[in-house]
């Protein structure tokens, strides 16, 4: 690697390390939206001085639009599906029973949907990881060494909010108590994320833009919430009884993430 590029990667990890603790431990939710925001415009504009990379670089050049909403619409699709599917299986309909999300009324829902998933999480996340990490990688190593590279960043990032996850979600009834559980989720987490984190690369790749990714992942997130709120609460049609459904359990962590998703597939996979 270049040692300008070098330079570069390694800021831009250290900065987006840095500030995934300050919104996962310091900052408040409200701000989560403009701060995480914020982050992703200075890291871009970072990325681009520091190492003289062009928009398109990044997967932010217009030329590539078009071919990001062609990729994107056909992934969302992808991950439409892959969230009705959970959701009509009777083991993994429970884990979308969160409390965060039956709970808010139908205008904190649709401020959900609507702006914090894409704007605070799926559009800053791509951005720093699919666009900048990425495309600077990319400039002097093979793809398959850069995506690997991003995807393994991608899954540590999701460390803090499996943590909360372990305390607050029903997923982690399923897990060993102890440092075995925490194990188990962290090193499960890491994987599976780390899994999307390929996926999300290869959507940028194959279209040359952050737009695909960003959309499938927008997407996966605002269909497991809507899909949560529509059948997973209990008195709905095809809901589970209280029975067969555990405990919702009181949330604190800020967001619906991958996290939780992955967490529930592992252990189901695993039961």
């Amino acid at each position: 690697m270049k040692r300008r590029e070098r330079a570069t990667v390694t800021t831009v990890g250290l900065l987006a390390a840095a500030y995934n603790v300050a919104v996962n431990r310091v900052l408040p939710q409200a701000s989560h939206v403009p701060a995480n925001l914020a982050v992703a415009i200075t890291l871009t504009t970072l990325g681009r001085k520091a190492a003289h990379a062009s928009w398109s670089d990044l997967g932010l050049g217009r030329a590539q639009v078009r071919r990001g909403l062609d990729v994107g619409i056909r992934s969302s699709l992808v991950s439409a599906a892959l969230v009705g599917a959970a959701l009509v299986v009777p083991k993994t309909r429970p884990f979308f029973a969160d409390e965060r999300v039956l709970k808010p009324s139908s205008a904190a829902a649709a401020y959900e949907v609507g702006v914090r998933i894409p704007f605070a999480t799926a559009l800053p996340e791509e951005i720093v990881f699919r666009g900048v990490l990425l495309g600077v990688l990319s400039r002097s190593h093979s793809a398959a060494t850069s995506i690997a590279w991003t995807s393994t960043l991608f899954g540590l990032w999701h460390l803090l909010p499996t943590l909360d996850m372990m305390r607050t979600n029903p997923a982690g009834d399923l897990l060993p108590k102890g440092p075995v559980g925490h194990t188990v989720a962290l090193g499960g987490v890491t994987l599976a994320t780390g899994a999307a984190g390929v996926v999300f690369a290869w959507m940028r790749n194959r279209s040359g833009s952050v737009l695909a990714p960003f959309m499938a992942h927008t997407t996966l997130n605002a269909a497991a919430y809507l899909g949560g709120r529509a059948f997973a609460a209990p008195g709905r049609v095809g809901a589970s009884t209280s029975q067969d459904t555990l405990a919702v359990r009181h949330r604190s962590a800020p967001e619906w993430s991958w996290a939780d998703a992955k967490v529930w597939a592992i252990n189901e996979a695993a039961s």
